[in-house]
């Protein structure tokens, strides 16, 4: 049996600015299989189910990655 050690979920492309209207994809390490994502403030930014972010308007908004009941989060 193997177990495994839930880590704390990082992403390679953290910290970047989006230009309104434009998506841009969260590149989680390659070992998570199906992270979840959430916004913390859609009017700013969603994010989908799949790790896409679109920017809405002006302003900053927190992108949190979770994995495995281990959570993470960028601005």
């Amino acid at each position: 049996m193997n177990v495994e050690a839930a880590s704390i979920p990082t992403v390679s492309n953290k910290n970047q600015p989006i230009t309104i209207g434009k998506q841009m994809k969260i590149k989680p390490a390659s070992s998570y299989k199906k992270p979840s994502f959430k916004s913390s403030n859609t009017k700013v930014a969603t994010v989908s189910k799949s790790g896409v972010i679109k920017a809405k308007m002006l302003g900053e908004t927190k992108i949190t990655v979770t994995y495995k009941n281990k959570s993470q989060s960028y601005y």
